[in-house]
């Protein structure tokens, strides 16, 4: 289980009153399995930390099929950022795929928070950079590389998602199907 506190002090270099003025911004919360963060419709008014666990990002697509386009684990912040800064509805979901140990902040105290802490809005500045690089790594990868490479740098980067991940949200959120992905899986058993 990854602590709060201690992600601010290791990730961003902070003092143990700093990240004890920002970690007491933020509410515990747990999540059972298959249990909604967010739902498709509502606002979005709130940022998790997952403290332990696995959460995925999804919306449905025109033909009713399920689109995972973000997946989160233990040391990850999830929302769905644009629609939280502008207070609009969001047009997706967050589920939990296991169980999930969360802090929470909501916008009120988060843009609170990011006036009055110097600290906490260069996290945010860092956290927001972070995101948009993943998000054009993730735009490359889809563009540049096989199949078999996304399993294999998600495997790596993001190891507890495949551990804990039933095969059909894998399959979607690398953007294969669910036979191709038992593929790759089977050609790696096949080569260790």
């Amino acid at each position: 289980m990854i602590i709060l506190i201690q992600y601010l002090q290791d990730q961003f270099h902070l003092s143990k009153s700093d990240a004890e003025e920002i970690e007491g911004a933020f509410e515990r919360r747990s999540l059972k399995k298959n249990h909604y963060f967010l739902r498709s419709g509502d606002r979005c008014r709130e940022i998790a930390f997952v403290h332990q666990g696995v959460m995925r990002n999804y919306y449905i697509d025109q033909d009713g099929h399920e689109v995972i386009n973000y997946m989160t684990s233990d040391g990850d912040f999830n929302t769905v950022y644009s629609a939280f800064i502008d207070q609009s509805s969001c047009n997706e979901n967050i589920k939990t795929v296991t169980d999930c140990e969360l802090s929470v902040i909501d916008y009120t105290t988060f843009f609170k928070l990011k006036a009055e802490s110097e600290s906490f809005a260069r996290i945010v500045d860092k956290l927001v950079a972070a995101g948009l690089e993943c998000k054009e790594m993730r735009l490359r990868s889809y563009l540049n590389e096989d199949a078999q490479k996304r399993y294999e740098h998600l495997l790596q980067n993001q190891p507890k998602i495949v551990q804990f991940s039933p095969l059909h949200y894998i399959a979607s959120y690398i953007g294969v199907s669910r036979e191709t992905l038992s593929r790759i899986r089977n050609r790696k058993i096949a080569n260790i």
